[in-house]
C-alpha cells in the first residue's frame, strides 16, 4: 500500500485510537483533566497542520485549545472527516511537494506533505502514550491502542476471525 491509499489508513487507525482513548478516559472516575487535555492537545494540532496543508486561514487556532468534555466524540468526527476530505483529493505526486510555512513561535520551515501527515500521525501516537501512562497512574485502564490491534480489528472484520485475545 503505497500514497495516499497508506494514509488513508493510518488517518482511520487514528481516529479509531482516538475513539478508544477517549472512552478509557470517560471510564476514569477521577483525574481526567490532564488525560482530556492531552487529547484535546491532539485534536488541536491535527486542525493546526490541516490548515498548514490546505492553506486555511490560522488565526484562531490553539494548539492546546479548551475542549469540554461533551466536545470530543464532535472534535473527533470533524477532526477525522478534514483529514478523510484532503486525503481523498490527493494525487500520489502530491505527497512530495514541499509545504512553506511558519510554527506556532513564527520560525519558517518547509516539508513534504508526506513529512507532515507522517509527523502529524507519530504526534498524536506520542501524547496517547502519555494518556495511557496518565490513565494507568490514575488507577485506571488504558485505552489498547497499538495499530497492530486497529490492523487485528479490521482484518477480523474482514475476515470473521477473531484476534482480540492475541498479544
Amino acid at each position: 500500500m503505497k500514497g495516499p491509499a497508506y494514509f488513508q489508513r493510518m488517518f482511520a487507525y487514528d481516529i479509531w485510537a482516538n475513539k478508544a482513548t477517549l472512552a478509557s478516559i470517560h471510564d476514569m472516575s477521577s483525574e481526567r483533566e490532564r488525560p482530556l487535555t492531552l487529547l484535546a492537545h491532539i485534536l488541536g494540532a491535527q486542525k493546526v497542520w490541516h490548515h498548514r496543508l490546505t492553506g486555511e486561514d490560522m488565526s484562531g487556532l490553539l494548539v492546546w485549545p479548551v475542549v469540554h468534555d461533551s466536545e470530543f466524540p464532535a472534535q473527533i468526527e470533524e477532526c477525522y472527516g478534514n483529514w478523510w476530505e484532503l486525503l481523498n483529493s490527493i494525487d500520489p505526486d502530491e505527497l512530495d511537494t514541499i509545504v512553506d510555512y511558519a510554527n506556532t513561535h513564527g520560525t519558517e520551515f518547509t516539508n513534504s506533505v508526506s513529512d507532515i501527515l507522517s509527523h502529524v500521525l507519530m504526534h498524536s501516537v506520542y501524547h496517547r502514550a502519555q494518556i495511557a501512562m496518565a490513565i494507568k497512574e490514575a488507577g485506571g485502564t488504558p485505552a489498547v491502542t497499538d495499530f497492530i490491534a486497529y490492523a487485528r480489528t479490521v482484518h477480523a472484520a474482514e475476515s470473521g476471525f477473531d484476534y482480540s485475545d492475541d498479544e
